[in-house]
């Protein structure tokens, strides 16, 4: 498997980054999904769809919308992550990304599969060879890029998040950028700090901007940080996918107590099937509010506070290479606490005494390990 991937990555010039410096990137062993499991989750996403694509869905969650979201630009979001865990009862519908990483990275691991496990052909069940994969992922953006351009040539594209570089899956916007160059579309690489405006048109690196392969978590671009490129996205100048519209249909948290409201979704009109699929599969959610937790009265021990359950430590070095070990521990809340209190809204330290060598910009998120 690693000589697999060492020659596929080496033949894309990523060989010596991605295995040395990123040896977590890839798991060490396969893992294989049921095609009864498959089949689940593929009808679950034909049901999000279903509903996604109804007014009442629509009127609901524009009510916790930010203004960004409100503007519609014509792409519907592009690449989505639907991210199941498997359950007892099947598989568990816990989150959709609008800005998922991974999928050129497993079309890599994918002939990786193919050219050390032949033997292990039959149980490898992807929807299609790797080649194809990759050219339906370009298909999603040049889809994306059609729904606001109509027929005008996509000539030029910047993958967009903060520090690039810096990032863990930076690897993979190498390979987009790849897959773009390949296929005549200049391409770079960029902070969002690094947009411009020139001549009527929105640049960086010196070079035009047509359309944004948006990695950025700042899914509403509100931070100052985003400013100029909600500006060109408001402004219709660049077309941005994934884009904050798309995260409003799709990714904001809140959705899932939509799709998991029986009486959510009958109002909606759908079916029958519709609703049983979903609501089978979207565990129960509900927005929470701040709320302080008593955890010593004699009704805890006896509650689902009192079972065994992972908590992750939140600490100063970020280990990739022992997440687990390193940043998670068994708790029982009513053994170790008083009480709990969610707080729904918080916001950063700031230090006092702001001297010449303090930055308002965001520390890379595996600081300071430096991976």
């Amino acid at each position: 498997m690693r000589r697999g991937l060492e020659s596929d990555l080496g033949a894309r010039g990523l060989s010596d980054m991605m295995v040395q410096t990123h040896s977590h990137l890839f798991a060490s062993v396969p893992m294989f999904v049921s095609r009864e499991h498959i089949d689940s989750m593929t009808r679950v996403i034909g049901a999000v769809e279903t509903v996604v694509a109804t007014q009442p869905y629509l009127h609901a969650t524009r009510a916790w919308a930010p203004e960004s979201a409100l503007f519609d630009p014509g792409p519907r979001g592009g690449l989505l992550g639907y991210d199941f865990h498997l359950g007892p009862t099947g598989p568990q519908l816990i989150e959709i990304n609008t800005n998922p990483g991974g999928a050129l990275l497993n079309t890599v691991l994918g002939r990786a599969h193919r050219s050390c496990c032949a033997d292990a052909a039959g149980l490898a069940m992807q929807p299609m060879e790797a080649d194809a994969i990759e050219e339906a992922l370009f298909e999603v953006f040049t889809a994306e890029w059609r729904l606001q351009r109509k027929d005008a040539p996509l000539k030029t594209l910047a993958i967009v998040d903060e520090a690039p570089e810096q990032q863990y899956l930076y690897p993979e916007f190498l390979l987009y950028r790849q897959l773009f160059s390949r296929r005549g579309i200049k391409t770079t690489i960029c902070d969002p700090r690094e947009l411009f405006r020139k001549g009527g048109r929105w640049w960086a690196q010196n070079e035009p901007v047509d359309f944004v392969y948006n990695r950025l978590t700042d899914f509403a671009l509100e931070q100052p940080a985003q400013a100029a490129l909600r500006e060109a996205y408001l402004d219709g100048e660049v077309v941005v996918s994934p884009n904050p519209r798309a995260h409003m249909r799709y990714a904001d948290k809140r959705n899932l107590t939509l799709l998991c409201d029986g009486l959510f979704l009958r109002s909606t009109g759908v079916s029958e099937a519709t609703m049983s699929t979903l609501l089978a599969a979207v565990p129960r959610t509900e927005i929470v509010t701040r709320f302080l937790l008593p955890l010593r009265d004699d009704a805890a021990p006896r509650s689902p506070v009192a079972l065994p359950r992972l908590q992750r430590a939140i600490g100063v070095i970020y280990r990739p290479d022992t997440e687990r070990q390193s940043h998670y521990f068994y708790t029982r809340l009513a053994q170790q606490f008083d009480a709990m209190i969610h707080i729904d809204e918080t916001s950063a330290l700031e230090p006092l005494d702001v001297g010449q060598v303090w930055s308002d910009r965001e520390a890379p998120k595996t600081f300071p390990s430096g991976i």
